[in-house]
């Protein structure tokens, strides 16, 4: 499914922006970043994640909360400290920005000046809207904004999408390549019947997962501010983590492939000459150093 956004700039294009949501539009967004690599590969390890008395009794008064029904302000109002110590850090809550359109996204946290966590709140299933489209529209009018101009060819600015809509929480990830992809790699619908405790305890995992994979975006940025001259390498795949099936064999963690285990990008650049080149980059599964690569 595409979705036509009206931002007519983006990495110095004269094309609307286009934003692909799922299959079977785009290519999952966590093959362009290892930073979201990362992330989608510690969730679908949760069984992993340690947790601590105190988080889980956080995570049962956030399942609490989300199961009552509250007025849209008094849903925020909430939750939102809630959040703010799951994540390990205050957001920006209700905050418009000026300079990207009076967007006014739930809540935000930023590194310098990146955004890279964006959160929007729903209080009702299906009549308040869609959180995750919103905050994708959101992501797209902050990265298109001429304050980023400096970066389009530098990074594929790498974010965490989170919409919490009454009882469930769904969490994206989305980059930027001149069109924005946009990966859902999780949704948790709570409830309190036989099966909270289990909800309780994965609540508790995604959370710790969300707070501990902050600093993987923020030295992500620190090596993007310190680049000079443009590159193209953030416009396409990079070496993604992959996991192990249980014969022990090296196996993708890309999200929403199905039985697709390969793809190839051929892109025609201008030489000094003036002639054109064309170069083809290979999606593959390393069978010893346990990476997809390129090739």
């Amino acid at each position: 499914m595409s979705f036509l956004f009206t931002q007519t700039k983006v990495l110095g294009g004269d094309k609307p922006l286009v934003t692909h949501l799922r299959r079977p539009g785009g290519t999952p967004a966590t093959i362009f970043n290892p930073v979201l690599a990362t992330l989608q590969q510690r969730l679908d390890h949760l069984e992993q994640v340690q947790v601590s008395r105190p988080e889980v009794e956080r995570a049962a008064k956030y399942i609490l909360c989300t199961v009552e029904f509250h007025k849209d302000e008094a849903h925020q109002k909430v939750i939102k400290g809630l959040l703010d110590e799951a994540i390990g850090e205050n957001g920006d809550w209700g905050c418009t920005l000026g300079w990207a359109d009076n967007i006014k996204p739930d809540g935000a946290w930023w590194y310098a000046k990146f955004l890279i966590l964006n959160l929007e709140l729903k209080n009702r299933l299906g009549l308040s809207g869609d959180s995750l489209l919103q905050a994708v529209t959101h992501y797209s009018k902050v990265v298109s904004r001429e304050n980023y101009e400096r970066f389009w060819g530098l990074c594929n600015f790498p974010i965490v999408l989170v919409g919490a809509t009454a009882n469930r929480l769904e969490n994206s990830v989305a980059v930027c390549v001149g069109l924005i992809c946009v990966t859902k790699l999780l949704t948790l619908d709570f409830s309190l019947g036989f099966h909270a405790s289990d909800n309780i305890i994965r609540l508790v995992r995604v959370f710790s997962v969300l707070s501990s994979c902050r600093a993987d975006p923020q030295n992500h940025y620190d090596k993007v501010s310190n680049l000079k001259a443009p590159r193209l390498s953030g416009l396409y795949p990079s070496p993604t983590p992959a996991s192990l099936s249980r014969a022990g064999q090296p196996t993708s963690a890309l999200v929403d492939l199905g039985n697709t285990t390969s793809a190839m990008y051929i892109a025609t650049l201008v030489t000094p000459t003036g002639r054109l080149s064309s170069s083809s980059q290979c999606l593959s599964v390393h069978p010893r150093k346990k990476t997809v690569s390129l090739s």
